[in-house]
């Protein structure tokens, strides 16, 4: 009798324990939704310049280091949010990424038209063998399709969305897929090769995943940066929610910078996840790396990209509008 009432006593500790572990999920899931999907105002200009700035003084403090990454993505960034600001030494510091790793006068990869979409180029068949299905994706692109005949690498990202069902590129698998076919698309779109273009709407498909993926994952890192990224720069502001943008926004480093790593920006300094780390790995060294880089070039050029767009997003946005008050035809 006193085992079978220690028994049951047990199980209603146990079904007490799991329906509030339940209860605690469901409450830090809805907690995090809220946070990632709240109504607030969009950053004012002044906001985003001030961002902006702050990305490029990061660049030119560490263009030494970052001028030695050969990323050639990374690198077109940069260059568009030369074109877009006309920042002097956003401009300078791209030309010199482009002598550094595509010198003139030497025969030169096809990646070189990731900073030159017009340049000449040779087809090294070792240099592009075991690339990423998105690697190709991008060669297939800024060579118009000669590439991708000559490698007889896959097309099928021109034609189809490559990333259903979107649930499984969240958080695991590969969480690029859907802005990196977005990417390549931007790229066809901007190489104009005659005959050659993505279907029509699949570009706003990709754009509704990445909008959805953003949704329901609240962790800030370098995939999140990405997906507003990819919405800003060919969806255009009005599909980028402002709890988006401002998020990527507070999510920026003191020194200019973001860091690739997840964070919830939404908490007060002092408690979001990196700052956890770092006092972690001053009191249990041995246990948590105290040594680890926590901002990349990766996410910081796409920030900064980001911000650029957003500043002209809103720059725009008042021009229309003194020009409404004003009754100036646009």
């Amino acid at each position: 009798m006193i085992e079978t009432t220690s028994r049951r006593s047990a199980w209603r500790v146990l079904k007490a324990a799991v329906m509030a572990a339940a209860i605690l999920t469901v409450a830090i899931v809805a907690t995090l939704h809220h946070l990632g999907n709240r109504d607030v105002p969009a950053p004012s200009l002044i906001e985003r310049q001030t961002h902006l700035r702050r990305a490029i003084d990061w660049l030119v403090r560490n263009e030494a280091v970052l001028l030695n990454d050969g990323n050639s993505a990374l690198w077109r960034m940069v260059g568009v949010s030369a074109e877009i600001t006309g920042d002097p030494d956003l401009n300078r510091i791209f030309h010199l990424a482009l002598r550094r790793h595509f010198p003139p006068g030497l025969p030169t990869s096809p990646w070189v038209r990731m900073l030159d979409p017009r340049a000449a180029y040779e087809l090294n068949f070792a240099e592009l063998r075991d690339l990423s299905e998105y690697q190709y994706a991008f060669l297939d692109a800024i060579t118009c399709g000669t590439a991708a005949q000559a490698l007889s690498s896959p097309t099928g990202w021109r034609q189809t969305n490559q990333c259903r069902p979107a649930w499984r590129h969240i958080q695991h698998g590969d969480m690029f897929c859907a802005t990196h076919q977005m990417m390549a698309i931007e790229f066809l779109r901007v190489q104009q090769c005659p005959n050659l273009s993505a279907a029509p709407g699949l570009q706003d498909e990709l754009a509704a995943d990445v909008a959805w993926s953003l949704t329901v994952d609240p962790l800030v890192h370098d995939v999140y940066i990405q997906r507003v990224l990819m919405l800003m720069w060919t969806q255009g502001e009005a599909k980028v929610k402002p709890i988006w943008l401002r998020r990527v926004m507070e999510s920026q480093q003191p020194d200019g910078a973001w860091m690739g790593r997840h964070q919830l920006p939404d908490l007060p300094e002092g408690w979001r996840l990196w700052d956890i780390r770092q006092r972690l790995a001053s009191a249990f060294p041995r246990l948590v790396n105290p040594n680890v880089v926590h901002t990349d070039f990766h996410a910081s050029a796409q920030g900064l990209l980001l911000m650029a767009l957003a500043v002209r997003s809103a720059q725009m946005e008042s021009a229309g509008t003194k020009a409404a008050e004003t009754g100036v035809a646009r």
